[in-house]
């Protein structure tokens, strides 16, 4: 659904940001870990959303459909780089 550029751009921003963190602030991370990961989705989720009402022009669609595509792509996206950076 995103492109293969964009969808890799955000990945890897995420990858990255979690690898700073869990390399950086172990101790943080165990104490802040529920709200960490609670808003990198829901920036994601923006991210993902503005993108499919754009690129796909799907502006048409019913703000519900995008928000559960947005949804779904971003914690997949966010569950990638949480695999990898562990």
């Amino acid at each position: 659904m995103l492109s293969s550029i964009r969808s890799q751009q955000l990945l890897l921003s995420v990858t990255d940001h979690l690898t700073t963190i869990t390399t950086s602030c172990q101790r943080s991370l165990r104490t802040f870990e529920a709200a960490i990961e609670a808003r990198i989705k829901a920036r994601l989720q923006i991210e993902v959303r503005t993108w499919l009402g754009a690129q796909l022009q799907l502006r048409n669609q019913p703000a519900r459909q995008l928000d559960v595509a947005a949804t779904l792509l971003s914690w997949s996206i966010y569950g990638a780089a949480l695999a990898w950076s562990k």
